[in-house]
């Protein structure tokens, strides 16, 4: 027992740890997830060879003095407890490269944050933080920061001091404008900042060389922020406005995204889509759905590489027929529309039956052109 390396009592109603698990010095890995702990276990702040601390999922309130001894810890995991401050001394783990404090009750994180030099991956998602610490920016190493559901009015200027972020999750906040520093942040690949009241996007956005996702759903933007086309490495965009300002126009610009793959305008009033989509040969996902578009372009036939379209809840009367040559395409859908070719009820039925439909009415076509041909043979003959 006394050399055990890992150790599990996750989902067990454990209400408290034994005191004799002071004795598993060579503990590296501890699990008490889904628990009832009111506190933390003061019996494991000495084991020092512990490198993944579990006790998401607690009703721990309050973070003792004592967790400066866990000097190995890299992963401490406090999700979903009662937490309202903590302490300094849980600033002193150097080795911690990941620390989440998700679902708790947060309204501030202190400075002292900033001693945590090894640290690669933060959640604070869903806290009450209307601030990030004032040197937030020395967490220099910092690859992966979740934000999302708090109360942020701002982001730090110097968050572009983070040169590793890859990942940012500041979505359903409070957001009216970003730094303009954000843009400095060259090795962002994600970037997530929907639900909130984004007005405009920093002119310069195009020097996010690395940024491949890009979130800006349910914002206030008077019009499509042409900044975002300039991030020619993006791969996904998403705008759909259900709960934002929608857009009533996708600009011409958007022609220069060639790496974009996937693309979401979904609870906008768009009311024509641009031809310039044809010029897009990697993208393979849209969803134009709830908008109001009662036609398709001209040159929508030739988007053939197409693997998704979703334009239910629009006013489109009629599909082209030439949909039926778009051999990559797995999903149609266009329920709640004014079709009548092909009919709704066949729509309703999903993309066989589409594909089916359109395939019948053009050898319909085919034969009574046949038929006329060889009776205006017949009447030259006679």
């Amino acid at each position: 027992m006394l050399h055990l390396r890992l150790l599990g009592f996750s989902n067990n109603h454990v209400k408290q740890l034994p005191p004799e698990m002071n004795r598993l010095r060579k503990l590296e890995e501890l699990h008490v997830e889904n628990n009832q702990l009111t506190e933390f276990p003061l019996c494991i702040c000495s084991l020092t060879n512990l490198t993944i601390l579990d006790l998401d999922g607690n009703k721990i309130h309050r973070i003792p003095q004592q967790i400066a001894g866990l000097v190995s810890l890299k992963q401490l995991h406090l999700a979903k407890n009662a937490l309202t401050s903590l302490p300094d001394a849980m600033f002193l783990l150097e080795n911690l490269e990941l620390l989440d404090l998700s679902l708790n009750a947060l309204s501030t994180i202190p400075d002292s944050i900033q001693w945590l030099k090894s640290l690669r991956e933060l959640s604070v998602n869903c806290n009450q933080l209307q601030a990030l610490p004032h040197k937030f920016y020395k967490l220099t190493n910092l690859e992966v920061l979740h934000l999302h559901s708090n109360c942020l009015h701002v982001l730090p200027k110097r968050i572009s001091r983070l040169k590793k972020l890859k990942y940012l999750d500041a979505s359903s906040n409070r957001l009216c404008h970003l730094p303009v520093n954000i843009c400095a942040l060259t090795s962002l690949r994600v970037l997530a900042l929907d639900d909130n009241k984004l007005q405009e996007m920093p002119e310069h956005l195009g020097n996010l060389k690395s940024l491949s996702i890009l979130g800006l759903t349910g914002n206030q933007f008077a019009e499509f922020p042409l900044s975002v086309c300039a991030v020619t490495s993006l791969q996904r965009l998403y705008l759909g406005q259900d709960q934002g300002r929608p857009f009533t126009k996708l600009p011409d610009q958007v022609q220069y995204l060639q790496d974009l793959e996937e693309l979401y305008m979904d609870n906008n009033v768009l009311v024509t889509l641009p031809p310039v989509l044809r010029h897009l040969k990697k993208l393979r996902v849209i969803d134009f759905s709830n908008n109001r578009l009662s036609s398709l372009p001209p040159t929508f036939p030739e988007i053939t590489w197409l693997q998704s379209i979703k334009l239910d809840n629009n006013d489109l009367v009629k599909l082209p027929e030439e949909i039926d040559s778009f051999t990559s395409l797995k999903v149609l859908s266009v329920k709640n529309n004014h079709l009548q070719f092909p009919p709704q009820e066949v729509c309703e039925k999903g993309l066989q039956s589409i594909i089916a439909f359109i395939t019948q009415e053009k050898n319909m076509r085919k034969r009574a052109i046949k038929v006329q041909a060889w009776w205006r043979g017949a009447m030259v003959r006679t």
